[in-house]
């Protein structure tokens, strides 16, 4: 299994080669504003079924969104974090 921060390169913000040809179950945490994929950019990837991407609202490349657009703290989004990778990780033992 891999989890992974971000789906893109920084330059000419494409995808990863490695991640468009992985075949290891993966999850990608990445935030809505991530400006090295964007969650309107992202689903145009031709990412194979073994990827599950989660979206973290308001989101930059940190993950860290802007509080008073979003109401969502830092804290909160590494809870719901830590939670999406909990869970995905118990689906891997099936």
């Amino acid at each position: 299994a891999c989890l992974a921060r971000s789906a893109c390169t920084k330059s000419a913000n494409t995808p990863k080669t490695s991640v468009i040809t992985l075949k290891t179950p993966t999850l990608i945490c990445q935030g809505t504003r991530d400006e090295f994929g964007t969650c309107g950019e992202v689903p145009g990837y031709a990412l194979p079924d073994s990827i599950r991407v989660f979206w973290l609202e308001d989101g930059d490349h940190d993950l860290k969104p802007r509080k008073g657009v979003s109401g969502f703290s830092v804290a909160d989004h590494l809870k719901t974090l830590a939670k999406t990778v909990a869970d995905w990780t118990a689906t891997l033992a099936k």
